[in-house]
């Protein structure tokens, strides 16, 4: 069975993702470099690998894994400069490009922390982020040379690569373990398939097969003494009885996420069917029992980690921007080998809600952890929600999210369709266009909507000669009724969520896709204790929240009418979004009498007041004035 997606170039020209693909071009790189490069403020970023390149004197700054905000903004930059050329970002990328190459050791080794501050111990400390440096600046090589063409920093990759198939391996004189943080299997793949080198190949499986095989050499051997809980991939209790993320969801979300990413690449390349099956047995287990209905994962503060399924606290989750990305990166692993429109579902989930909420219209704030429910004096004041911010912020010190998103929004377009055994295969819904060569013809598939805004999506099919294909078009699980051209569909149509229009395809033809956009409420499985008696306002694919700009204080006081219809508002409040649906439905809050209650405990006969529940999407929370948020409210 071939699990390999064909050639296939997409675009995004217009709406809701576009939107925040220019606000990553246009707003956040610009700002990111200014940061990294120290003009606002003292970020010593880039300046370490001036100082590793001989440039300047200086000392090391910041933290050990400071090198990867560097390398994940240029990943983005090679990302964006592929969807639209910018001649002024380029050239200031292709200068620190070459102060990076300057920076190299000789062997390969490009880490400036350890450069820099511990040079006689590379490679000693299995708690490093040496990898993940290395990662990174692989992904970058790739993503640059893919954008412009240009291979400077691929090369640098192709050196740090070859370094670490050198070091790491089952051969006498290399290393047989090392934790450190995920990301070294995603890059060794990602870099075969740029350079079609199968030493970056064979060593990626390698540090798979490792750490299911002999994962104590990875972990446990360097298990801090008399600390049962690990901050790598292992997760709570006693570390006799335990198992490891590859065998289970648990231990630190990102590292989970990327982990697996990387297992999913590697039962790609070998077509290890077994591991294929288990990457999907992971990808159920946490989407179905421990995500949050805007897309997020991780539950606890604690070590950035899951604890057990079904615990989704609200107000003291994590959620890290960057945990929600890495299981974007491994859906769609998934998803380019097996199409079904489950994971299509979650990739769907994550860009409308959780991933835009966590950077401003302004490209210069941005959420680390995402929260469902905010009560700023909570989150000064109460030790346990301190890491939950009720603003967005300019910048952190652990600033993995903002560039990783800036990279996450510029790639995008690769998210909306594949080519997989002759059919064509959409699924996300974007205004823009997908071509690919298919049995000698040249074959165009143009999407004009404005999704999610709208349900409606006009497609053009244009080849220049006749040939026969399936066009699949995903039915997302949240559409309960759609339209083939006026046709009501139904659910027996449907394929793993898609719905197979198979035609010999001559000329220019045109369809329309109608999915019916009337809000609805969800409601959380019985064993979420946190959302007992709870609903959320949804509307297609958007999750919605209330604040306290609608709604006047206490917003989680609010119950909202589960018989009641959901009126829809155009509204346009947001300075730099446009247009968007706001929800409003009858509901009930406390009573003036209630409120004004002196004693902590009283009978329950005081009436509550009826009110007007308003919503907008979550994704735009924070953007108007601060206050007080909550995703579920109670239900009547």
């Amino acid at each position: 069975m071939n699990h390999a997606a064909e050639p296939i170039h997409s675009s995004i020209s217009g709406g809701f993702l576009r939107h925040y693909m220019d606000i990553i071009a246009d707003k956040a790189l610009p700002y990111q470099w200014q940061v990294i490069s120290g003009q606002r403020g003292p970020n010593p970023t880039v300046n370490n690998f001036r100082i590793a390149a001989g440039e300047v004197k200086g000392e090391f700054g910041g933290v050990p894994y400071q090198d990867t905000d560097l390398s994940k903004w240029l990943d983005a930059v090679g990302c964006a400069l592929r969807n639209r050329r910018d001649a002024s970002l380029e050239a200031i990328a292709d200068a620190v490009i070459e102060t990076i190459a300057n920076a190299q050791d000789a062997d390969g080794y490009l880490d400036t922390y350890y450069q820099l501050v511990r040079p006689n111990e590379k490679w000693t400390d299995p708690d490093s982020h040496e990898l993940y440096c290395f990662g990174h600046m692989i992904e970058a090589g790739v993503a640059y040379w893919e954008g412009t063409g240009k291979t400077r920093l691929l090369e640098v990759a192709c050196r740090m690569a070859d370094h670490v198939c050198r070091v790491f391996g089952p051969e006498a004189g290399q290393l047989h373990g090392y934790r450190g943080h995920e990301i070294i299997e995603m890059a060794l793949c990602r870099l075969f398939r740029a350079t079609g080198e199968t030493r970056y190949r064979d060593t990626a499986v390698w540090f798979v097969h490792a750490r299911r095989d002999t994962p104590e050499q990875f972990y446990q051997a360097t298990r801090k003494e008399g600390n049962p809980l690990d901050y790598g991939c292992w997760g709570w209790g006693d570390p006799e009885r335990e198992t490891s993320s590859y065998e289970h969801v648990t231990g630190h979300a990102v590292r989970a996420m990327y982990l697996y990413a990387g297992m999913a690449d590697v039962a790609q390349l070998t077509g290890d069917e077994a591991l294929l099956a288990h990457c999907r047995e992971l990808l159920d287990e946490v989407t179905r029992r421990q995500m949050y209905i805007t897309g997020g994962i991780g539950t606890t503060s604690v070590l950035e980690a899951y604890t057990y399924p079904y615990d989704l606290p609200n107000d003291t989750m994590y959620a890290e921007t960057c945990a929600s990305i890495g299981l974007c990166f491994f859906a769609h692993r998934m998803l380019m080998m097996q199409p079904d429109g489950e994971l299509s579902d979650v990739i769907e989930r994550c860009i409308y809600n959780i991933l835009p909420a966590a950077i401003a219209q302004d490209g210069q704030h941005y959420f680390y952890v995402n929260p469902l429910q905010v009560n700023e004096e909570a989150c000064r004041r109460d030790p346990l929600k301190t890491h939950v911010k009720p603003v967005r912020q300019a910048w952190y010190e652990c600033a993995c999210c903002p560039p990783n998103l800036a990279r996450f929004f510029s790639s995008l377009p690769r998210y909306t369709a594949t080519v997989q055994e002759g059919r064509l295969w959409l699924h996300l819904y974007a205004q823009g266009c997908t071509s690919f060569k298919l049995g000698g013809a040249n074959i165009t598939v143009a999407q004009h909507t404005d999704y999610p805004m709208e349900g409606r999506v006009r497609i053009t099919v244009a080849t220049d000669k006749p040939t026969a294909f399936a066009l699949m078009l995903r039915i997302p699980g949240w559409c309960r009724r759609f339209w083939i051209d006026g046709r009501p569909g139904s659910s027996g149509m449907l394929s793993r969520g898609y719905l197979a229009i198979e035609r010999n395809w001559s000329g220019e033809t045109v369809l329309t896709l109608e999915m019916d956009m009337t809000p609805y409420m969800m409601q959380a499985h019985p064993r979420v204790r946190e959302d007992s008696g709870k609903i959320v306002l949804t509307r297609g694919p958007v999750v919605y929240c209330c604040e306290e700009a609608d709604n006047g204080a206490l917003v989680e006081d609010l119950r909202a009418s589960a018989s009641a219809p959901i009126e829809q508002t155009w509204q346009n409040d947001v300075p730099g979004f446009g247009e968007y649906v706001g929800l409003s439905v009858p509901g009930k809050a406390s009573s003036a009498a209630a409120l004004a209650e002196e004693r902590l405990y009283f009978p329950v006969e005081m009436s509550a007041r009826n009110v007007t529940v308003k919503a907008i999407p979550y994704c735009l929370w924070g953007e108007r004035v601060p206050g007080e948020m909550t995703v579920w409210i109670g239900r009547l």
